[in-house]
């Protein structure tokens, strides 16, 4: 009901891999946008309603703040939520628009580090750490009251420092990917932090020993030095044993949990917590009649009773990025998924099937007992590895992805193949027109011999306000049978509903086709 900024911050992943999100997030990002202050704070919620803002203002009073608090792991949704866009698309334009609000929020956060001081340590560690202020810390921790501001006191004692950091890192790196001069400046701020966190927190054992989301987010993050490796795994694998491979993270740790659970212990540790049907666990939910994820690992007691929460929250459903991008093994090996890695886990004791459409179109794979089959879409390659043996995918380059744009409002884009995607196992089938997008269909025409394409686009509901007269349409062919070096011409005629398209081809274009 209301924009929560932390909600998304750990579900944009889990969206992207389901739904087309770019138009929403960014709609929704430029409203976050419009709404940060002066100093670089931004709002716990957007669109900021006046119950929101009074109630931000009374949170930060009772930590000695005045006016809307900046908020860790919910006001950093302006670094986190475009870069997320950006590794799911590969369009850099996504950081370029939200760089001067992502930067003004990050000096927010050097800054208060720097100028206010939150612990006894001392001076030259405390000031490198964001560790003043209020902070919902890591949220709904199972076995924590879910009521009253105090209960947010132990867990953001960590939470503030490590997103501090971790918002730093991902901002470094998107003004290295800009070519942005600031690159040194927040690589070093981030260095600092990082180093105090280590001093302030980790080495003197400042972390609550009985709450697993700090373990899982000081891994996750990258935190833990050498030294404190065996120190910090057998702890994190106590407090794993003492729950019973139950869900032991809140809000902010739980996106991890299961990442870190695999690194250190192997696929199988994380499968034994995906797959737990004791609560708090995901299944759990399942096994009550669940038909969606719930607000709080205990929305519903063993004893039957609801609790005062949402039964339709989608935040912890952040495991299907997990889901997706490790058990079924789709994910990118570089910006965009142009370049893919297809490594699903080998000893999952069921079959199943996942797809993601990513910007060249659908990705397939399943498994089906011991064989797994992958489809790929044009211009993209992947390298599977499966039952221990390594294979390279590559969609042929025979095939053409049309991308076409009408009065500079409306996308459609079409794929179209000779030969058919690209294929690892499966029947040999290939994919072919129509491809749907947007509610909308297209169906390409294609004489492989010639250099004639016919294009008819049907519009779905009414066509009234298209002019299709004076419509303008441009092709882009990458990549294609024909190596088109630039777009080409395309003449439109009015059919009333339906546009008609020819392609106009100089006459020395290809003459020995």
């Amino acid at each position: 009901k209301a924009g929560w900024t932390g909600d998304i911050l750990i579900y944009a992943p889990t969206a992207i891999r389901n739904e087309e999100m770019t138009p929403f997030l960014l709609s929704w990002l430029d409203g976050l946008a419009a709404e940060q202050r002066e100093n670089g704070v931004l709002p716990i919620i957007s669109p900021l309603t006046a119950l929101y803002e009074k109630g931000s203002a009374q949170f930060a009073a009772a930590f000695g703040d005045t006016g809307l608090p900046g908020v860790a792991g919910w006001s950093d949704a302006i670094v986190w939520v475009p870069y997320t866009l950006y590794r799911a698309t590969g369009n850099l334009d996504v950081l370029r628009r939200y760089f001067k609000p992502m930067k003004r929020w990050c000096d927010y956060i050097v800054h208060t580090a720097n100028t206010r001081r939150g612990s006894e340590l001392p001076e030259n560690t405390d000031r490198w750490l964001w560790n003043t202020g209020f902070h919902f810390g890591e949220w709904l921790i199972p076995g924590q009251p879910s009521e009253g501001l105090e209960v947010c006191k132990e867990s953001a004692g960590y939470i503030a420092p490590f997103f501090g950091y971790r918002t730093l890192c991902v901002f470094a790196e998107i003004c290295f990917l800009l070519n942005r001069a600031e690159y040194s400046d927040y690589s070093d701020y981030a260095e600092h932090m990082k180093q105090a966190i280590v001093d302030g927190l980790l080495t003197p054992g400042h972390l609550p020993k009985h709450l697993m989301g700090a373990y899982v987010l000081a891994f996750a993050f990258g935190l833990v030095p050498e030294a404190l490796y065996p120190q910090f795994t057998a702890q994190l694998r106590t407090l794993l044993d003492d729950a019973d491979d139950c869900v032991g993270t809140g809000f902010l740790a739980t996106p991890f949990l299961l990442d870190v659970a695999e690194a250190l212990y192997g696929a199988e540790a994380a499968l034994r917590i995906l797959m737990q049907t004791k609560q708090p666990s995901w299944l759990f939910e399942v096994e009550q009649g669940a038909t969606a994820i719930w607000e709080n690992w205990f929305a519903f007691s063993e004893q039957g009773e609801p609790q005062k929460c949402s039964f339709d929250h989608y935040a912890f459903g952040c495991v299907d990025d997990w889901l997706c991008r490790r058990l079924c093994g789709i994910d990118a090996a570089k910006p965009g998924f142009s370049e893919l890695r297809i490594a699903p886990l080998e000893d999952v004791p069921f079959d199943w099937a996942r797809t993601f459409v990513c910007e060249a179109g659908e990705i397939a794979v399943r498994k089906d007992g011991a064989s797994l089959q992958v489809r790929i879409p044009p211009n993209t390659t992947a390298a599977v590895l499966w039952n221990g043996v390594a294979h390279s995918c590559h969609a042929l380059p025979a095939q053409t992805c049309l991308f076409l744009r009408l009065d500079e409002s409306l996308y459609i884009s079409c794929l179209f193949s000779f030969m058919g995607g690209g294929h690892y196992g499966g029947d040999g089938t290939y994919p072919s027109a129509p491809f749907r997008s947007s509610g909308r269909y297209a169906w390409l025409f294609a004489n492989a011999f010639s250099m004639a394409f016919c294009i008819a686009l049907y519009l779905d509901g009414d066509c009234a306000g298209v002019d299709h007269a004076s419509c303008r349409i441009s092709i882009q062919m990458e990549e294609a049978c024909f190596p088109f070096e630039s777009c080409r011409a395309v003449h439109c005629l009015d059919y009333g509903n339906l546009g008609k398209c020819r392609y106009a081809a100089a006459e020395n274009d290809y003459p020995d086709r």
